[in-house]
């Protein structure tokens, strides 16, 4: 078996301010007086981010009414829609061992280790969050023997990251996932598991809420900015789950 001793990607993860209810569109004014109704998504310290006409849409806070402004701040906070984080940064390793499994030829255990590092602005608090990392997976006898992907979640672990001055790079170890699997990359094999994608997420620790979230898993990732009501369910998915091999 041919594979990774190391399996990492680095990127600026993605902004979801998910509510229980979505709320109601908002009405923008700028300080000309123009008027804009915009599906909020969230309301960060430089911009308000949301849908206008079925697009994304980003507009400074500068640019609004004073009184606009306040009435925006009272909506946003009436409907969770705060974003108290700054822009974060985040790269995540899965460390990737495979002993020789006592008394087999074939047969190897696999350790995967899950790493992630925490980034922001140095000049900013960064508030508590907690990560969770999803460790998914392929089926070794569905791979090679029937030609077939087979993805199931075999870890799930968070950890607490807790509250810092600044964003200085801070690095977190996860608990190690260890399963086991079979070598041989032909009709013989037996079965097993061996590491494919990760997918993190940060949350707010007293309320639960979706902050950030950030896979290698490319066609997952398209598929989940495209549909991001879908973000939730995939976030909540546990141990042995399935994962679909195409999106």
């Amino acid at each position: 078996m041919k594979m990774n001793a190391l399996s990492t990607a680095s990127a600026a993860i993605f902004l979801i301010m998910a509510t229980a209810t979505a709320a109601p569109p908002f009405q923008l004014i700028d300080k000309k007086g123009r008027e804009i109704t915009m599906a909020i998504s969230g309301v960060g310290k430089k911009a308000v981010s949301g849908t206008v006409n079925d697009k994304k849409t980003k507009v400074p806070l500068t640019k609004l009414d004073p009184a606009n402004l306040k009435a925006l701040e009272s909506f946003a906070t009436e409907h969770g829609l705060l974003d108290i984080y700054p822009e974060l940064s985040v790269s995540v390793t899965v460390r990737d061992s495979t002993p020789r499994k006592e008394g087999s030829s074939f047969m190897r255990h696999n350790i995967m280790t899950p790493e992630l590092t925490l980034q922001g602005p140095r000049t900013e608090a960064i508030p508590a969050l907690n990560a969770t990392i999803l460790t998914i997976c392929a089926e070794t006898k569905a791979l090679f023997v029937h030609k077939k992907k087979v993805y199931n979640v075999k870890g799930k672990n968070t950890v607490k990251i807790p509250a810092a001055d600044s964003g200085a790079p801070r690095k977190f170890r996860f608990e190690p996932i260890r399963v086991k699997f079979d070598d041989d990359e032909d009709h013989t094999n037996t079965g097993g598991w061996i590491f494919k994608y990760w997918f993190s997420s940060l949350t707010d620790p007293t309320s639960g809420q979706l902050i950030r979230w950030d896979t290698n898993y490319v066609t997952l990732r398209k598929y989940l900015n495209k549909h991001p009501e879908e973000i939730p369910k995939f976030v909540s998915k546990n141990v042995e789950d399935k994962i679909p091999s195409k999106y």
